[in-house]
This record gives structure tokens, C-alpha cells and sequence, in this order.
């Protein structure tokens, strides 16, 4: 498979955003919640400790079997990706509704499960990346998870930090939520993802 078409710049491109999604909101929240909690006089253990909110990430291996279970077809591998996002998004918009000073504990909880769905987008983004290109193309894919992932901690631990001093918590995580939503359409668009058989030969497309 030669990247010499549109199609396939195309679904380097959707990948790219796929994870920049990844990105954007762990490096807003890992940068925004030690400032919080240094501006309310929390300890510097109970800061420390905040660093758990990653703690799905790290621990995505326990239902990563759940994932490649049900995702034996690469339209699942859709699917997952697609819902796992929303619910990603959902999460960070229902904890705009709350105040980090006074519901602290309720901010974290909704993090962290916004944070088991993004674990799980990075489960089925991978594996769909791993199936859609060759081995010869693969360090194409691998080049936009490092751009997608430097390109989200500049927006998110850099422009969405300055923004978020000028509009405050209740309406950063709105443009959040939008982000992770807007980075969604090429994938809804793309028709062009598919799995190539080296036994056989052929091509499934999404």
C-alpha cells in the first residue's frame, strides 16, 4: 500500500485527529488541576496524587480484551471509537456544570470517567491503525499518533490554558467537549479505511 492518494492522505489525516482527542483534554486537565488546587491550598501530596486521574490509561489492559472482542470487524472498531468520544465529551461537559472549589471530589470522579472512555477510544484507535495500514506504511500512522499527540498538549496545556484565564472553568470545558466532538467528522466521513488481506489480497473498507 503506497500513500499516494488522496484516500490515504485522508486517513492519515482522520487519525491525526483521532489523536490530537486523545491528547487535548489529558494535557488541559494534568496542567489546569494542580494550578486549582495550588490556588485553594491544597497539600503538595494531595497534588501530587491528583496525577491519578491518568490512572485509566494505565490500566486500559484490563478491558482492552473487551474491546478487541466485539471489534473483530473494522466498522466495530468505528463504532467504539465514535461512542467512546461522545461519552468522552459528555463526561467533560457534565463537569462544567459543577464548581472545582466546591465539588472537588465530584470534578475528579467525572474526570477520571471521561478518562476510562478515552482509554478506551486509544484501545480501538490503535487497533484500527494497526489493521487499516501495512507494515511498510505503519510509520506513516506512527508519525501522526507523535504530531497528533505534540499538536494536543500545545492546544491543550498551552492555547486552552491562556483561554481558560480569560473565560474561566465553566465555559473552557464547553470548548472542550466541542473539540473532541468536531475531531469526529473525518472519521463519520471517511469511507476509505480498510483492511488489506496479504493472504488473500483484498480490501475491507469501512
Amino acid at each position: 500500500m503506497k500513500l499516494q492518494t488522496k484516500g490515504q492522505a485522508f486517513n492519515l489525516f482522520t487519525f491525526f485527529c483521532l489523536y490530537i482527542a486523545q491528547s487535548i483534554p489529558l494535557s488541559f486537565f494534568s496542567a489546569e488541576i494542580p494550578i486549582l488546587m495550588r490556588q485553594e491550598k491544597f497539600s503538595l501530596s494531595a497534588i501530587a496524587l491528583s496525577n491519578l486521574i491518568r490512572l485509566p490509561f494505565l490500566i486500559k489492559f484490563v478491558w482492552s480484551p473487551f474491546v478487541d472482542k466485539y471489534t473483530r470487524e473494522l466498522p466495530n472498531y468505528k463504532r467504539f471509537i465514535l461512542v467512546s468520544e461522545l461519552i468522552y465529551a459528555i463526561f467533560i461537559m457534565i463537569a462544567a456544570v459543577f464548581d472545582f472549589r466546591q465539588d472537588f471530589l465530584t470534578v475528579i470522579f467525572l474526570i477520571m470517567f471521561a478518562f476510562i472512555a478515552s482509554a478506551t477510544q486509544v484501545i480501538a484507535t490503535d487497533a484500527l491503525a494497526a489493521r487499516s495500514f501495512d507494515h511498510q506504511n505503519k510509520s506513516m500512522v506512527n508519525s501522526m499518533k507523535s504530531m497528533g499527540g505534540f499538536a494536543g498538549a500545545i492546544v491543550g496545556a498551552g492555547v486552552l490554558l491562556l483561554l481558560f484565564t480569560k473565560i474561566g472553568w465553566h465555559y473552557i470545558l464547553p470548548c472542550l467537549s466541542l473539540i473532541l466532538i468536531l475531531v469526529l467528522i473525518p472519521l463519520l466521513l471517511n469511507k476509505n479505511i480498510s483492511e488489506t488481506t496479504k493472504e488473500e489480497g483484498k480490501s475491507k473498507t469501512v
